[in-house]
């Protein structure tokens, strides 16, 4: 299947952020209808195998919760403390995303740095989310197409639907300003539950954050890390994090 744009002339990206320690990362997957439609169905089929091996009730429901998954909580208490179980999900997951054909964006910024670089910095989430679709519409650009944005539920929303709103009519800062002219207004956001495309992304900025700054974690948590990343690796068309100086 065709990475990420496919036949039609919109797609969808949806966004999930993930953040620790003073490093901020928000991820998207970007998907056309086809890629959307292929991950879904294989969504299904994945929380179905899940029913049947783990036991997992209401298993057509069940969100694919990179945190939640991998401790055992909420929908995945019945592998509580089975690592092999949760990892792998995980892999079939992205094995799914991958397959789907849906591309992944991810953008970092050193939140420490990004304070003592501006006295009055923005929120590390919209740093990020602003130059994400900086880089999608970049992509989309070329193409002719146009995309909307469905991102998971956050704090300040309502704030930060409007800065980005604003930079479409007066561009974005920096030495390469965007109008974001492939990105529909305004951005949506929403439960991440009702949306595998969310869910997704969470897996796939989770695992980034994870591989690119725990790299002192237990020898056995570094190496399954670096096996799903090898996992997601195909899909992932772009990913940077910003170190303001």
């Amino acid at each position: 299947m065709r990475p990420g744009y496919g036949t039609s002339k919109h797609i969808t990206t949806f966004i999930d952020e993930s953040y620790r320690d003073g490093h901020y990362y928000v991820g998207a997957v970007v998907c056309a209808d086809e890629n959307l439609k292929a991950l879904t169905e294989s969504f299904s089929a994945l929380r179905d195998e899940c029913r049947s091996k783990y036991g997992i009730e209401e298993a057509w429901s069940v969100e694919f919760h990179a945190h939640d998954m991998m401790q055992g909580r909420k929908d995945w208490a019945p592998i509580r403390r089975q690592t092999s179980e949760a990892v792998w999900v995980y892999r079939e997951a992205l094995r799914a995303l991958v397959a789907s054909g849906s591309l992944v964006f991810i953008e970092g910024v050193d939140v420490d740095r990004l304070n003592a670089r501006y006295s009055s910095p923005h929120a590390p989430y919209e740093v990020a989310l602003r130059h994400l679709l900086e880089r999608i519409n970049e992509r989309c650009k070329p193409a002719a197409k146009t995309t909307t944005v469905l991102c998971d539920m956050i704090d300040r929303r309502e704030e930060f639907r409007e800065a980005i709103k604003g930079y479409s009519r007066v561009g974005t800062p920096g030495y390469r300003p965007s109008k974001l002219e492939c990105i529909d207004q305004p951005i949506q956001f929403v439960d991440s539950r009702d949306h595998d495309g969310v869910q997704a992304a969470d897996l796939s900025v989770y695992l980034y954050r994870r591989d690119r700054e725990e790299t002192e974690s237990h020898p056995k948590a570094r190496k399954a890390t670096r096996r799903l990343m090898n996992v997601m690796r195909p899909a992932l068309a772009y990913d940077r994090k910003w170190v303001p100086r």
